[in-house]
């Protein structure tokens, strides 16, 4: 057998091997084996006679253990290559490749087989295994086979081993495999891919959390291989299902998102040069779930298998689903709550949440509503009605008052947030105390997203994270404060140059305030040595300590509408996608999904004009349209191949502005005589689009 082995008998059979054992004993070979204590020449003499008697031995067979190192696979290779001969490598894969004892102890980077793994490292040379099947895909047809006969034998056996799997070393096994070309191949999707990720997620918790942490120590280009192998076997076992077919009746798909959740978390735990969220979602399984039947698994608390319970693999749209089903649920829930309190106690309670508004007292009249209302009540679905005006709300209405409101208190005149021209973000004043206000911009931002309203909202990031209880960074403040990164990277002398302490200066009132920010912070200079502890302790003060009132008002706003488990499902970057819609505009995307109405279609010379018009705008034209029609002039989750516009035509030519129902993301566009007509009556009605033709 071409393969080495810890002693020289190893090219002997067994059998053989533990009669030379039983041949070769004598006292004094007795006296040595371990597995007895000391004895003394007596005592080793009597039990030398006793196994001779017996023809039995005290200390089990030394039977070699065949593996594979390094050496020995390049050495098979060359002379594989040489001779022409495969005969040498399809014996070893055949005996070191279906057996887990011999595959465990294979590809060690000490070359020794007895070498231990433990939860921080597998004692692997990964890059051998890469090189080895880099090798094999050159090797003939016969070769490959017989690799994939083992791996077929290897996995159907580690599936019934694997709840039992507790030791790191027997897991080494899985880590090669997946490293395998061969299981991006349908042709061993059934046979081995899919045995393996069935047998992964029944491995004990602690066997589960040791891969881990290894898989937490690859490579982004390794991680990225293994994940793959892992969304086309899921993607694939959908799309070939049957019309009707639940995901949740196949066994191997909820295995495979088990096995994605195993990747997410290492993926998680990498500091750099890790997979970007995104990789981790499914877009067979967001296109084909149903979705309804998954959320009432997922609320039913059964113990039934919910894809909600693994959400990472939903895009930020499936996710907004979840929220509004949630929504619904809840409304739904309010409503049979207050048709009981109506039939026990008289009372009749609303069924949504009506604000009426004077649109000069807007702050002032939004938080009486507000307050007027149990908080359980803002989960209703909410209308708006300006006083003194007809437009009737069917979310365009909301669009509007929300988008005021935010104007008027982000103003940096308005004493609650500043405004950073450089980063061109707005900030919590860390000396405003309008703690009320601040109450009501987080729950404008709460209504926002159970209402789908998309705001133009100009917050940091941070903001986002902060929200669902991440720590901020030094990273976050580049969109906040960009040029305290600039003093980390300054390669000069930081004490001549910026001639700065441990204190910092703020104004307040119209007065210069100062802060420590360590004991003693006026007499400590920043230097080079210190400059990092300096950035440290600045960036929590700037983004935690200082605002810590004022964001938690915030906060405690945003928590009164959007605590929920649905809302726990959003990264911080899909909760600002939520919020703001994205801030890329496709109009190519936009035109292709629009749909005409009243005698308009895509080849009428209006909506020829109408396109040209639009493509030809500058961008700040073209938010200004979309601001218009929908009320925000931002792209839903998925971009606006995603948005359900109308155009209408809206009668014969006439001086007419165009009109939008911005709650329908409706355009009412008369037919204008001339291309010149309808440009000067389409740029004259977005110029002026608030309260101004929405309806």
């Amino acid at each position: 057998m071409d393969v080495v082995s810890d002693n020289k008998t190893a090219s002997q059979p067994p059998q053989q091997q533990q009669n030379n054992f039983k041949e070769n004993g004598n006292a004094s070979d007795v006296n040595q084996c371990p597995a007895v204590g000391p004895m003394n020449p007596n005592q080793a003499a009597a039990q030398a006679l006793k196994l001779a008697f017996n023809n039995d031995h005290v200390c089990p067979p030394q039977i070699a253990t065949p593996h594979l190192s390094i050496q020995k696979m390049r050495e098979l290779v060359v002379n594989a290559k040489q001779s022409s001969d495969y005969t040498p490598i399809i014996r070893t894969f055949g005996s070191v490749f279906s057996e887990p004892e011999f595959l465990n102890v294979s590809f060690l980077k000490t070359g020794d087989y007895a070498v231990a793994a433990t939860p921080e490292s597998s004692g692997l040379d990964e890059n051998a295994v890469a090189e080895l099947f880099a090798e094999v895909e050159e090797m003939p047809a016969n070769v490959r086979n017989v690799l994939a006969s083992a791996f077929e034998r290897l996995v159907a056996s580690l599936k019934v081993a694997a709840p039992r799997l507790s030791q790191p070393e027997s897991l080494r096994q899985v880590v090669i495999v997946l490293q395998s070309p061969m299981l991006l191949d349908l042709d061993y999707h059934k046979s081995i891919l899919g045995p393996l990720i069935r047998a992964i997620p029944l491995l004990p918790e602690r066997s589960k959390d040791v891969l881990v942490s290894w898989w937490s120590q690859m490579s982004a280009e390794r991680m990225r291989t293994f994940l793959g192998i892992v969304q086309q076997y899921i993607t694939l076992r959908i799309l070939a299902a049957p019309h009707a077919f639940s995901l949740h009746n196949d066994d191997y798909i909820p295995a495979g998102v088990r096995v994605l959740q195993l990747l997410y978390t290492a993926n998680e735990r990498i500091t750099k040069d890790k997979l970007d969220y995104p990789e981790f979602y499914n877009d067979a399984i967001n296109e084909s779930i149903d979705l309804k039947e998954d959320f009432m698994r997922w609320i039913d608390n059964s113990g039934q298998f919910s894809f909600c319970n693994y959400s990472f693999v939903f895009d930020a749209g499936t996710k907004s689903k979840i929220l509004q089903y949630e929504s619904i649920v809840e409304q739904h829930h309010q409503r049979q709550e207050a048709l009981r309190r109506t039939i026990f106690t008289g009372m009749v309670s609303a069924p949504a949440l009506v604000f009426k508004i004077r649109r000069e007292h807007l702050i002032q009249d939004t938080l009486s509503a507000i307050q007027r209302h149990d908080p359980a009540d803002l989960k209703k679905e909410l209308r708006v009605h300006f006083v003194g005006e007809e437009a009737i709300d069917e979310g365009g209405v909301q669009k509007e008052l929300f988008q005021l409101i935010l104007r008027q208190i982000l103003d940096a005149k308005f004493g609650m947030f500043t405004y950073s021209e450089e980063a061109r973000t707005s900030w919590f004043n860390s000396v405003s105390t309008d703690f009320d206000e601040f109450k009501l911009i987080g729950i404008i931002l709460g209504l926002a997203i159970y209402n789908g309203i998309i705001l133009d909202l100009h917050f940091p990031f941070v903001v986002y994270k902060k929200l669902v209880g991440l720590e901020p960074t030094l990273d976050d403040l580049k969109d906040v404060n960009p040029g305290l990164r600039k003093l980390l990277e300054f390669d000069g002398n930081v004490e001549e140059t910026f001639m700065q302490n441990f204190q910092i200066s703020y104004e307040a009132y119209g007065m210069v305030q100062t802060h420590d920010l360590k004991e003693g912070g006026a007499d400590i200079p920043l230097t080079n040595d210190n400059r990092q502890e300096y950035v440290d302790l600045y960036v929590r003060w700037y983004l935690k300590d200082s605002i810590a009132a004022q964001f938690e008002a915030f906060l405690s706003g945003f928590r009164l509408v959007c605590e929920s488990r649905a809302f726990d499902m959003f990264r911080a970057e899909e909760l600002e996608q939520l919020v703001c819609g994205s801030p890329v505009l496709d109009f190519e995307e936009l035109e292709k999904v629009t749909q005409y109405d009243n005698g308009y279609h895509q080849d009428h010379r209006v909506i020829k004009d109408f396109w040209s018009i639009v493509h030809s705008m500058t961008l700040e034209e073209k938010k200004r349209l979309l601001f218009f029609s929908t009320g925000s002039d931002r792209s839903p989750i998925g971009g606006l191949g995603k948005l359900a516009f109308v155009i209408t035509r809206h009668g014969e030519d006439s001086d007419r502005l165009p009109q939008a129902h911005t709650c329908f993301n409706h355009l009412l566009l008369p037919e204008y005589a001339s291309r010149e007509k309808l440009q000067e009556r389409l740029m004259t009605a977005i110029s002026n689009a608030e309260g101004f033709g929405m309806i």
